[in-house]
């Protein structure tokens, strides 16, 4: 079984890359569904309240997604240290679903569906990564489509690695400024490689 990690700036097509892929027969690990998982435990609850107050928490006792999103992306020094506390109380929850899914697959490939997979060292768990390359302003419109504004989409984007650094850590590059099918006969090229 291979493990493969797909990478690319915001809004890039990660997702369509990865669905694609599962249409094929891979099986996905999902970070950020594991990451919203990770933000229910109790345990991981306690730590971002003790840091970050009761105000991040609805009325349920949930953590606020969105409240705790303006913390993390915010454009400062103290943002970025603000994301690495989030990421140091979130990764290791995140790594053992990881593992727990990778021991029990079946499936030809394992796919790591992660926004910031270099940046938390995930890439090291992949036999192959694949950057999905977008222009600019297609991704900037697909985001603008996702309802983020432009003060959103750029905090997203400044969080992470920069795209010319992302490219040269992956072991494949596909474009994806097309349609789905053209996207789809670019991934075919990596199938083999991928044992797909």
């Amino acid at each position: 079984m291979k493990v493969i990690g797909i990478i690319g700036g915001v809004a890039s097509g990660k997702s369509a890359v990865a669905d694609l892929l599962v249409e094929w027969g891979a099986e996905r690990f999902d970070a950020d569904a594991a990451g919203h998982e990770a933000l229910r435990q109790p345990a991981v609850i306690h730590q971002l309240v003790k840091r970050w107050g009761e105000g991040i928490l609805d009325a349920e006792g949930q953590v606020q997604r969105p409240v705790v999103a303006g913390i993390v992306f915010e454009q400062s020094d103290a943002g970025r240290e603000q994301l690495q506390f989030l990421n140091f109380v979130t990764h290791p929850w995140i790594r053992a679903a990881f593992e727990r899914q990778r021991d029990g697959c079946e499936a030809p490939a394992l796919l790591v569906d992660a926004a910031l997979l270099l940046e938390a060292n995930w890439d090291r768990w992949c036999d192959e990564v694949i950057f999905v390359d977008a222009d600019e302003t297609l991704r900037r419109r697909r985001a603008e489509d996702r309802g983020w504004s432009e003060q959103q989409w750029h905090a997203r984007e400044s969080s992470q690695l920069p795209l010319a650094e992302k490219r040269a850590r992956a072991t494949h590059s596909v474009t994806n400024n097309g349609t789905l099918d053209e996207l789809r006969a670019r991934l075919e090229a990596l199938r083999p490689v991928l044992g797909l």
